[in-house]
């Protein structure tokens, strides 16, 4: 099983933030949200927008203030993501 993870490392003495979301949600709803689909897949994010608003994040936020950032596909309930993040390295 591919565990999708997004880590970006911040400046030094910034905390990590870590990002949670909703079952079924992929990372690109908060790493890349112009990319991300709802609803099984079937309509871009941005349907739940008015008009033409950006997209926009507090990852991206966060990011622009120098914090570290980690975030990851949850596909199930129970799934191995702590057993993944001691494996990979970050």
């Amino acid at each position: 099983m591919k565990l999708e993870i997004v880590f970006h490392k911040g400046q030094k003495g910034r905390p990590l933030a870590v990002f949670i979301h909703g079952m079924g949600m992929i990372v690109k709803a908060w790493n890349s949200p112009s990319e991300a689909k709802i609803l099984g897949g079937k309509y871009p994010l941005r349907v739940l927008l008015f008009g033409d608003q950006e997209l926009v994040t507090s990852f991206e936020d966060l990011k622009g203030l120098g914090f570290s950032l980690l975030t990851w596909t949850q596909s199930r309930p129970v799934g191995p993501c702590i057993t993944r993040f001691r494996n990979s390295g970050i």
